[in-house]
C-alpha cells in the first residue's frame, strides 16, 4: 500500500509510512475495545474499515479503500465468516427505515453453525450457552419427536410390543421344551428359566422407560461436551482485516515498512492469529460457507430419524433379551441405541478437535489448507457412527 499511497498527489513515502502506522494504531484500538465482536461479518468489517479510513490522519484515498475491502473479503470468506451484517433494518409500509435489530446468530461462522446444529440432538435444549434463544430449527428435538411418535403411533407401538411379548414367550417355551427333551431340566433349572422369561416380558412391556432412559443418558453426554459456541467469528474478522491491510500495505515488500510500523501492525496480526485458538476458529475455507454445515446437518438429521425408528422397534428387537445373557441381540440393540444417542457428542467433538488440529498448524489460513481440513472433517462426520459404536463396544 505504500506504493499505492505514494501514487496519491503531494504525498511522500514518509507520509505514506506515517499513515500506515496510524492505521495500525487504530486497528489496535479496535481490538482492545472488542469492536470486532459486535458485528462479526464481512459487512461489519467494511464498517470498521470505513471508520478507520475516515480518521483525519489517514486519508488513503478510494483506491486503497477498494483494495483493502477486496483482500479483506477474500480472507474473511476463506475463514467461513458470513457476509451479511448482524444488524438488519426495520422498514414501514412505505419503505422508510424505522429501526433496526441484531441477529445474534448472523455472525456465526460455518463451523459455528455446524456446532450449533448439534443442539438438535439434545433432549429439549432451547438456549445456547449464553442464554440466547436458539432458532426453532436448532432447538433440541429428541424429546418432542419421541413424545409425538408415542402419541401419534400408539396403536403401532402397542402392536409391536404385543408381538414382541409373544415372541419372547415363544422363545422361552421352546427353550424350556428343549431342556425337558434333553432330560437335564431340574425343577430348579425350569424355575430359573421361567423367572428369566417373566423378567424379559416385563422388560418388553415397560420398554419405553428403559429406552428413554438410555436415550436421555446419551443426550446428557452431548450436553456435557457442548462447552460453548462462542464468538470466534469476531476473531476471524479481526485477523482478516489485519492481514488484508498488511497485504495491501506491504505491496509484496514488507521490509520497506519502518520498524515502528512492523512492530505495531505485526504484533496486532500476531495477536489476532493467536486469538483464533477458540473452539471454532478458522476451520472453513474453499469448501466452507455452507458445505460444512450441510454435511453436519445431513448426518445429524439422519441420526435423529434413526433414533426415533430404533425407539419404535425396540420391543421387537429385544424379544430375546433374557436369553444368551449379555450376548443376546436384545442387549446389542440397546447398546446400539445408546451409541446413536451419543453420536451427537462425537460430531461436536470432531468439530472441536479439528479446530485444535488447525490451530496446531500455526497461523496458516490458505484456501488449500482449509479445503483439505474441511474435507477431512466431513469424512469424520461420516465416520462418527463407527466411533460411537466402538465407544459402546458394538459392531
Amino acid at each position: 500500500m505504500i506504493t499505492q499511497i505514494k501514487e496519491a498527489p503531494n504525498q511522500t513515502e514518509e507520509e505514506a509510512k506515517a499513515k500506515c502506522i496510524r492505521v495500525g494504531e487504530l486497528l489496535k484500538e479496535k481490538m482492545d475495545a472488542d469492536a470486532f465482536q459486535d458485528d462479526p461479518t464481512v459487512e461489519g468489517g467494511y464498517k470498521i474499515i470505513d471508520e478507520i479510513l475516515k480518521d483525519s490522519q489517514v486519508n488513503l484515498g478510494d483506491g486503497v479503500e477498494l483494495s483493502w475491502k477486496k483482500y479483506f473479503k477474500q480472507e474473511a470468506m476463506a475463514l467461513g465468516v458470513n457476509f451479511d451484517s448482524a444488524y438488519a433494518t426495520i422498514t414501514d409500509e412505505s419503505g422508510t427505515e424505522v429501526g433496526s435489530y441484531k441477529d445474534t446468530s448472523a455472525g456465526n461462522s460455518d463451523a459455528e453453525a455446524a456446532g450449533i446444529k448439534t443442539n438438535i440432538l439434545t433432549w429439549n435444549k432451547t438456549t445456547d450457552q449464553n442464554g440466547n434463544a436458539l432458532s426453532k430449527a436448532n432447538q433440541g428435538m429428541v424429546s418432542k419427536l419421541l413424545t409425538s411418535v408415542s402419541e401419534n403411533m400408539k396403536d403401532f407401538s402397542d402392536n409391536i410390543r404385543a408381538f414382541a411379548i409373544a415372541l419372547a414367550i415363544t422363545f422361552g417355551a421352546v427353550g424350556m421344551m428343549n431342556m425337558i427333551q434333553d432330560k437335564n431340566a431340574s425343577n430348579e433349572a425350569l424355575s430359573r428359566e421361567f423367572i428369566k422369561l417373566m423378567i424379559g416380558v416385563w422388560f418388553i412391556y415397560n420398554y419405553k422407560f428403559f429406552a428413554l432412559l438410555i436415550i436421555r443418558a446419551g443426550t446428557l453426554l452431548l450436553e456435557g461436551v457442548m462447552t460453548g459456541v462462542h464468538g470466534s467469528s469476531g476473531n476471524a474478522v479481526e485477523y482478516a482485516i489485519t492481514k488484508s491491510f498488511l497485504t495491501v500495505c506491504g505491496s509484496g515488500n514488507v521490509t520497506e515498512i519502518t520498524s515502528k510500523w512492523y512492530a505495531g501492525i505485526g504484533a496486532a496480526l500476531s495477536d489476532a492469529a493467536s486469538s483464533l485458538s477458540g473452539i471454532f476458529g478458522s476451520i472453513t475455507g474453499l469448501f466452507g460457507n455452507g458445505i460444512v454445515q450441510i454435511a453436519s446437518s445431513l448426518v445429524i438429521y439422519a441420526v435423529v430419524i434413526e433414533l426415533v425408528v430404533r425407539y419404535l422397534f425396540t420391543p421387537l428387537a429385544i424379544a430375546d433379551l433374557y436369553s444368551e445373557k449379555w450376548r443376546s441381540n436384545g442387549w446389542m440393540w440397546l447398546k446400539k441405541l445408546f451409541a446413536v444417542s451419543i453420536q451427537g457428542a462425537v460430531i461436536f467433538l470432531i468439530i472441536y478437535v479439528t479446530d485444535i488440529f488447525k490451530d496446531s498448524l500455526g497461523a496458516s489460513f490458505s484456501v488449500i489448507t482449509n479445503t483439505a481440513i474441511n474435507l477431512t472433517m466431513i469424512g469424520m462426520f461420516a465416520k462418527s457412527r463407527q466411533i460411537a459404536n466402538d465407544i459402546i463396544g458394538v459392531h
